[in-house]
């Protein structure tokens, strides 16, 4: 490659490092406004959701120690979750894809929940 075509290769990644730069400043306070919605929902079940692109990873809704609910990341590893907040830019990237379905494994959870209260009602009565 010559210095003539590097130079605009440079160019272009120093755009796109800027851009990225500013727009990853926003990722968390929109993991902390994510969690808070999560938060005022009060469901209170646990749930996990694969990454698609990060193998053996998970993101979790889960209690931490302090009893607050928090989005946490979870890989093979023999270790506890820690706060998604705390992880590195490129995974906090990654769990954004996961949201959607972290909220339909939320929901799923909490609907068999409440058949389970349902039916057990019926059995108690």
């Amino acid at each position: 490659m010559t210095e003539v075509e590097f130079s605009p290769l440079l160019s272009e990644l120093t755009e796109t490092a800027a851009a990225l730069n500013r727009e990853s400043d926003s990722i968390n306070s929109l993991i902390e406004r994510f969690q808070q919605m999560l938060r005022e929902l009060n469901v209170g079940i646990p749930v996990w959701v694969d990454l698609y692109d990060q193998p053996d990873t998970r993101l979790g809704w889960i209690k931490g120690s302090t009893d607050e609910w928090m989005l946490v990341i979870k890989d093979d590893r023999p270790v506890f979750a820690k706060p998604l907040l705390e992880m590195s830019r490129d995974m906090r990237i990654s769990a954004l894809h996961a949201f959607p379905g972290l909220v339909a494994q939320l929901n799923t959870a909490a609907e068999a929940a409440l058949r389970t209260i349902k039916e057990a009602k019926e059995f108690v009565k």
